[in-house]
């Protein structure tokens, strides 16, 4: 609001013994009402804006926030809280200040988006309702009206290929032992790696990833024969075989030898 001088003449209401109070400049052009509060128990006034030129919407924008402020005061809450549009906007500029980094792109991106459902908020309002309103109204900015990690995007990702082989690199995997690059595919051929290294049938592991057991065995058959070793090597790792074992031959049947 501007500041006027005392010699200044104003056009000027009433309302509630002085609790209410809407002025503005006699002549100006846009001749809007300005509001000035007097809360019980709350030293000075407070001051602010209808945004009217209409004395019937000032009073009902005053008298709004009359009650708001009392309802406040009665609940023992502070009424000079700062707004939270003006926490965000020095949060905003304290970062940006710094640099921002990439992984603070997706919080400065919530921050912005919240900006017009706090409006002009009072961090003093904040609570559970308040919480549960501003979840609901960050959901319905999305894509498909729910959160998710992607909801500050407000469009969806149409391919993790990027990231995929961002994570390879960090990770230093992203080539196999014959130099290949890896793609989100090899993911299938892992599963099935470490499926058939767990002992998994083939059968049931082709009726899962949808192929059949010939093909398993075509490309992870080397796999299969380690997961197996203990099943082939089973005599070998066992107690060592008696000399008829060995050979082969029933002992009982050469007692006719020895008549």
């Amino acid at each position: 609001m501007v500041a006027r001088s005392q010699k200044e003449k104003l056009d000027h209401r009433s309302f509630l013994n002085g609790a209410i109070y809407l002025f503005r400049r006699k002549g100006s052009q846009r001749g809007r009402w300005d509001i000035r509060l007097k809360i019980y128990g709350h030293k000075g006034y407070i001051l602010r804006t209808s945004g009217t030129a209409d004395e019937h919407e000032a009073f009902a924008r005053a008298y709004e926030l009359y009650l708001d402020y009392v309802a406040k005061q009665r609940a023992g809450r502070g009424l000079d809280s700062r707004r939270i549009t003006t926490g965000i906007d020095a949060f905003i500029q304290h970062h940006q200040e710094k640099g921002v980094t990439r992984n603070f792109r997706y919080t400065l991106s919530m921050a912005l988006q919240l900006k017009p459902f706090v409006n002009k908020r009072a961090f003093t309002e904040i609570d559970t309702a308040f919480v549960r309103q501003m979840l609901d109204y960050v959901a319905k900015q999305s894509t498909r009206g729910q959160l998710s990690a992607n909801t500050h995007r407000r469009k969806p990702i149409r391919s993790y290929k990027k990231s995929f082989n961002s994570l390879l690199t960090t990770a230093g995997v992203s080539s196999n032992s014959d130099g290949e690059r890896r793609t989100p595919y090899s993911l299938r051929h892992t599963y099935a790696t470490f499926r058939l290294n767990n002992g998994v049938h083939e059968y049931h592991l082709a009726r899962n990833m949808g192929t059949s057991v010939a093909m398993l065995e075509q490309h992870y058959g080397h796999t299969s024969n380690t997961a197996n070793v203990e099943e082939l090597t089973k005599q070998m790792m066992g107690k060592p075989r008696s000399s008829s074992e060995k050979t082969g031959l029933n002992t009982a049947s050469l007692d006719w030898l020895a008549a």
